[in-house]
């Protein structure tokens, strides 16, 4: 967000520029000439500098718990990357999901794409790596961990031969 300082908007004279947030990138100073038209603005709002940007720290799952049997899609938990930058967003990649996790960006979830059996396999390590838009983008890359919880199952049918 920007504003201009301007007491008198005639011919020849300068407004200086700033911003409300963040920082001024390019000229801060704008005249206006003999067309009644301002010269030429080159400056612009940034969150940040170019090449000021820190890296992720981590990613952090809102639920590490998924039952046995639950359907392909369902959510596990939700990401968070946690970034000392301020108004970034981030964009999450499955490095390594046993074949049974997926990434929904759109939603920044992890979810279900596979069968789970709590009798096979109680837990699962999910490798993610979690890219901020800042200039230049930089990563984290993270092991979290998923349970899979126990459901009550009808036993199975008794043969007798």
């Amino acid at each position: 967000m920007s504003e201009a300082v301007c007491s008198d908007f005639s011919y020849g004279k300068a407004c200086t520029l700033s911003c409300t947030k963040g920082f001024l990138i390019g000229s801060s100073i704008i005249t206006c000439q003999a067309s009644g038209q301002w010269s030429v603005i080159k400056a612009q709002c940034a969150s940040q500098l170019p090449g000021s940007n820190s890296p992720p720290l981590g990613i952090l799952l809102s639920s590490s718990f998924v039952p046995e049997n639950s359907p392909s899609d369902t959510v596990i938990g939700r990401l968070t990357t946690v970034d000392n930058d301020e108004e970034q967003f981030f964009t999450y990649s499955l490095i390594d999901g046993a074949g049974v996790f997926g990434v929904d960006n759109n939603a920044s979830t992890l979810v279900l794409t596979g069968a789970v059996d709590y009798e096979r396999q109680s837990m699962y390590t999910v490798c993610l790596i979690s890219i901020d838009s800042g200039v230049p983008q930089l990563s984290v890359k993270q092991n979290l961990t998923v349970h899979i919880t126990d459901v009550n199952e009808p036993p199975s049918k008794l043969v007798l031969m």
